[in-house]
């Protein structure tokens, strides 16, 4: 004997409804007037502007350590030009990285600005003396004020160092 299937209204009704559920909850918030939080300059302004200066005002020796890397990032996808150093923007970078070579020849000052809004930013800096005293300061601002001033520092003697991780 053949078993025939019954069509099962109970069954059918609510699958129907879960299906009319999704799609409505899917065009309702795909298809509605988006929230643009990312014009042309960064996310909306909800994010911070960046200024980091360092200056190395002494001798650098071929053994000193000098490291300085700044990341950050915005929430706009895809969006991988932020930073500019002396003036020239670092065309796909979300990274800056500074060490003894930057420091050696005619260029003793880097200023490391943000040209958008950054939702996140990690700044890591150190220098380790191993040769003759090394001086140097270092300057974050914020949004146009001052968080960070580490005004002419002075490391002395073998192996002194300044080291600090800052997140903004």
């Amino acid at each position: 004997m053949m078993k025939t299937k019954r069509f099962n209204l109970k069954k059918w009704t609510s699958i129907s409804f879960c299906s009319l559920l999704m799609a409505t909850a899917v065009f309702s918030t795909g298809c509605g007037k988006d929230d643009d939080n990312t014009p042309e300059n960064g996310n909306g302004g909800t994010g911070k502007n960046i200024k980091i200066t360092i200056t190395v005002s002494s001798a650098v020796d071929q053994s000193d350590y000098i490291s300085l890397v700044s990341s950050g990032g915005t929430l706009t996808p895809g969006d991988n030009t932020i930073w500019k150093t002396n003036g020239v923007t670092q065309n796909s970078q979300q990274a800056i990285s500074l060490a003894r070579n930057d420091f050696t020849g005619s260029t003793k000052t880097y200023v490391i600005e943000s040209i958008k809004k950054l939702d996140a930013c990690s700044i890591g800096v150190q220098f380790i003396n191993f040769g003759q005293d090394l001086k140097f300061s270092l300057k974050v601002e914020v949004d146009g004020k001052v968080s960070v001033s580490e005004s002419d520092k002075t490391l002395t003697g073998e192996g002194s160092d300044f080291t600090k991780q800052y997140q903004f």
